[in-house]
């Protein structure tokens, strides 16, 4: 294969990211191709989805897609991509996931937080269905105050999908 331009390795952070990469044709030669690439949360990158229903949870490949689903997919682009996609947001270095997720990580304390610091979270900050019920951290008590803040942030009517997703931590207790 012949030389390759210099790649970046990213993560997406909005619903779809279209790229340019190189790919190896049919007979070995080097072509350029149009990708995409997800962002954090979207189904067609859920680990289930990508792996299959009997995918092994314990897995290196696993934890991989799951790392995708939680941070947005890693792609590689090129030098002629890069500036354009970081500097308008829809891509991020992988270092600066990382902070970003330490900080919303530390900003959140299910614990200590009351059900009122719980409704503003969810109606500000918007999260998805998973990240409420990853903030139970699989603890009963957790799950009972995020869904009694997930009913007030949506006026007596939480998501589906948090409410089976919390009501499931907290009938296992």
């Amino acid at each position: 294969m012949a030389k390759q331009a210099r790649t970046h390795a990213v993560r997406c952070r909005v619903r779809e990211v279209v790229y340019k990469a190189f790919v190896e044709d049919l007979v070995g030669n080097a072509a350029l191709a149009i990708k995409s690439g997800y962002g954090p949360g979207m189904p067609n990158i859920e680990p289930g989805a990508v792996l299959g229903p009997d995918a092994d949870v314990e897995s290196e490949e696993f934890k991989k897609a799951a790392d995708d689903y939680r941070k947005g997919q890693l792609i590689y682009i090129l030098d002629v991509d890069y500036s354009r996609l970081k500097n308008s947001g829809a891509v991020m270095d992988e270092e600066d996931v990382e902070e970003l997720i330490e900080l919303e990580e530390e900003e959140l304390d299910v614990e200590s937080a009351s059900v009122e610091d719980l409704t503003r979270w969810i109606q500000e900050e918007g999260p998805n269905v998973q990240d409420v019920v990853d903030a139970s951290e699989g603890e009963a008590a957790y799950a009972t105050k995020l869904l009694e803040a997930e009913s007030k942030a949506h006026e007596g009517d939480p998501r589906k999908g948090v409410l089976e997703g919390l009501s499931a931590v907290i009938s296992r207790g």
